[in-house]
């Protein structure tokens, strides 16, 4: 998911599973992505399974970033992603999200 989807167009319905509330580019070329886990409340969303949702998806979501053509800027740009995600009854404080994956310029290049 890029930089390009307007703020005016959100929430965005990724998957069935994910819906993107939020973008925000707060500085130090940093991106950041929020999203609802539709499927999971709070209570679902332990550490441990937190843990385990972020090494599943950690890999897809660098690969999909190292080899995506619509990244190519992003990669260039040497920017820092961040997605954050919460449970679909959770107030939508993403600073507190139970959930935060970070991929950096070292991951990727």
């Amino acid at each position: 998911m890029t930089a390009r989807i307007a703020q005016s167009q959100l929430p965005m319905v990724v998957d069935e599973e994910t819906t993107l509330v939020s973008m925000s580019a707060p500085g130090n070329g940093v991106l950041r992505y929020e999203y609802v886990l539709t499927n999971l409340t709070t209570a679902d969303l332990t550490p441990e399974v937190c843990v385990i949702m972020a090494e599943a998806m950690r890999p897809v979501m660098l690969e999909a970033l190292i080899n995506g053509e619509d990244t190519a800027t992003l990669r260039s740009l040497g920017a820092t992603l961040v997605y954050s995600y919460v449970g679909n009854d959770a107030p939508l404080d993403f600073d507190n999200a139970p959930m935060t994956i970070t991929l950096t310029p070292a991951d990727y290049q």
